[in-house]
């Protein structure tokens, strides 16, 4: 058996690699919607070399012996973990494999068994099932970027310095058997680690009041009636802890799709991918006659997006933004009543990314809370937080709008389990102390019906439109790969039209200044031109827009994908300004597109200004 250079370069070049994880079409095909389990050779070789890096990586960090494997449930996972097990194994790093396991159940064991130095998890998260990828980390989280971005050197120079006759030797290489023998054993760990972890991280609690407040919400819980609908979708939920830790909750649990592997959508838990769960809470509603709440998670597992319904209201699919929202309000409201004197009486923060929607800085404002952004990217999210902590900051909730995902502390990954026990805190804590939608509704001034559902909380909500992920208008395709020369030309052609749309902004909108904001990894600055943007320049790039009291009220976002070959748009809106969304789109795809020829074309004077109008 033989793999050439030329095809390890190619599949090398395949790769996306970034903080967030490295991924590519694993289908041996290269169709990303091919369900088949092969890989090809050259893949199989580099997914070797991965598990020896990081197999050396860990074993030069020092802590603990062995590493923790797990995967998704798309159907080159096995082959991928096979490989990457006999790298980790010939740089003499034991393996623990636990099977088919949700992203944040991984994560969970990770952070309760001290002994495994890290964890690798092969998932392509959200991406389509021909797609897969590696994802690497420690202690409950994922790399942060300067670690992340060490392994990514590592693992190119690996490959790069690979001979015809070494890559030979690699596509034979073999974990030995005891590794895939010892599954049962860690898979049943993992799922008492995260059984009692997101138990933690519901309750906000610590040993008895972890006990306590899990009676307390359960109470109210029953008293409710829950009806809970997952509609897995084939993903790692499925041989997960959702069933045991909601109905231990007081909830009527109804799963479908669990079986790992069976998809019967689309894997990006939104839009038409919704429209089966929707049809599922529909059915509730009229056998029961009472609210229903609905999840669709991803292959991994680490986020799920929601569907409503209700006697009255019918059946409501929130965006990933309003569910992000919804989930920081629940837990700021939570915060409010069991921090001694309340969120104001402490220095609290929101960490959020760049093209979360502006309803998250209302929700925090209304108690006394600061939103704080970073670069797309759970690691930066994650990131930043920890560094708020350790200047004395409480940061319950964290996430990405832009997905739905919501983190809260002590996890350090999304969790629809999480984004349901936040949804749940709202709906079943209404007596004191906690009375969780009734603080809510005294800071914003609306009036408060004692017997409110989950129609009126979303009714609630600052009310904004914002561009969806997986709307056609959200990904555009540029020609340009300079992305310092590309945001250069963005930036003087947006500053000439704002010279001459400005009256027009303030007559039709109320709109009388700007801000730009560059999103890179963990920081934020505010400035026009490169002094402002460090590197290649490929953080997310947002216009912020204010009225005459200087009040943010819609925000112009773009990026270059870090996971996929896309160039991503984002408009936010305040929803009762009439006209407002759809004008800015139209502005920013022009802008797009006359930057992007601009820079192609090598056309991109640089500028730099301190910052707004």
């Amino acid at each position: 058996m033989a793999v050439d250079r030329l095809h390890l370069m190619s599949a090398l070049e395949g790769y996306i690699l970034s903080v967030s994880g490295w991924r590519k079409v694993f289908a041996a095909s290269g169709d990303e919607q091919d369900a088949s389990p092969r890989i090809t050779e050259a893949d199989r070789v580099l997914a070797v070399c991965a598990g020896r890096v990081i197999g050396r990586f860990f074993r030069e960090r020092g802590e603990g012996a062995g590493v923790l494997l797990a995967r998704d449930s798309r159907p080159t996972g096995e082959a991928i973990c096979r490989a990457i097990a006999a790298g980790l194994c010939m740089e003499g790093v034991g393996v623990r494999y636990a099977g088919i396991a949700a992203a944040p159940e991984v994560m969970a064991f990770s952070a309760a068994d001290p002994e495994p130095a890290g964890f690798v998890y092969v998932s392509a998260s959200h991406n389509p099932v021909g797609h897969n990828g590696i994802k690497v980390g420690s202690r409950g989280g994922v790399l942060g970027a300067r670690e992340a971005g060490e392994l990514i050197r590592r693992f190119r120079e690996e490959v790069r310095g690979l001979g015809e006759t070494e890559a030979a030797g690699l596509l034979g290489a073999e974990a030995p058997p005891g590794v895939w023998e010892e599954e049962a054993r860690w898979k049943e760990g993992a799922l008492r680690a995260y059984g009692g972890f997101v138990r933690r991280v519901i309750t906000g609690g610590e040993a008895e009041e972890v006990v306590r407040r899990w009676a307390e919400l359960g109470e109210g819980v029953r008293r409710r009636g829950a009806v809970i609908v997952g509609e897995l979708n084939g993903s790692a939920r499925g041989a997960s802890v959702d069933r045991d830790v909601l109905e231990d909750l007081g909830c009527e649990v109804r799963l479908f799709n669990a079986a790992p592997g069976g998809f019967v959508h689309e894997i990006l838990p939104e839009g038409e991918s919704l429209e089966m769960c929707a049809d599922l809470v529909r059915g509730v509603v009229e056998e029961r006659g009472c609210e229903a709440l609905g999840y669709v998670p991803d292959c991994d597992g680490d986020r799920g997006n929601l569907v409503y319904g209700a006697p009255g209201v019918g059946v409501r699919v929130p965006g990933a933004q309003e569910v992000f929202a919804l989930a920081v309000l629940g837990e700021l409201a939570w915060l409010d009543a069991v921090l001694p004197g309340g969120v104001r009486g402490h220095r609290v923060a929101v960490v959020a990314n760049g093209p979360t929607s502006l309803r998250v800085e209302e929700v925090a404002g209304a108690f006394g809370a600061q939103v704080v952004r970073t670069e797309v990217g759970e690691a930066h999210v994650v990131g930043k937080a920890e560094e708020l902590r350790r200047e004395g900051w409480v940061v319950r909730v964290m996430g990405e709008g832009s997905n739905g995902g919501s983190i809260v502390w002590p996890a350090r990954v999304r969790d629809p389990l999480a984004t349901l026990g936040s949804v749940l805190k709202l709906l079943a804590l209404r007596d004191e102390p906690y009375a969780l939608f009734r603080r809510w509704c005294t800071l914003r001034g609306i009036p408060y019906e004692p017997s409110f559902t989950l129609a009126d909380v979303l009714a609630s909500l600052p009310s904004y439109r914002t561009t969806g992920t997986g709307e056609e208008a959200a990904r555009l395709t540029i020609r340009s790969s300079d992305q310092a020369a590309f945001k250069a030309s963005y930036e003087r052609l947006f500053l000439s039209d704002w010279e001459g749309r400005a009256q027009e902004l303030r007559r039709r909108f109320g709109i009388t200044g700007f801000e730009e904001h560059n999103h890179e990894g963990t920081v934020t600055r505010v400035g026009f031109g490169p002094a402002f943007r460090t590197g290649a320049q490929k953080g997310g790039l947002r216009i912020l827009f204010k009225n005459e009291k200087g009040e943010p009220c819609a925000f112009m976002w773009m990026r270059k994908s870090g996971t996929e070959p896309l160039f991503r748009v984002l408009i936010d809106a305040r929803a009762d300004i009439p006209g407002l969304y759809d004008y800015l789109l139209e502005w920013q795809h022009g802008l797009i597109r006359r930057a992007d020829e601009e820079a192609a074309a090598g056309l991109s004077p640089g500028s730099t200004r301190r910052c707004s109008h």
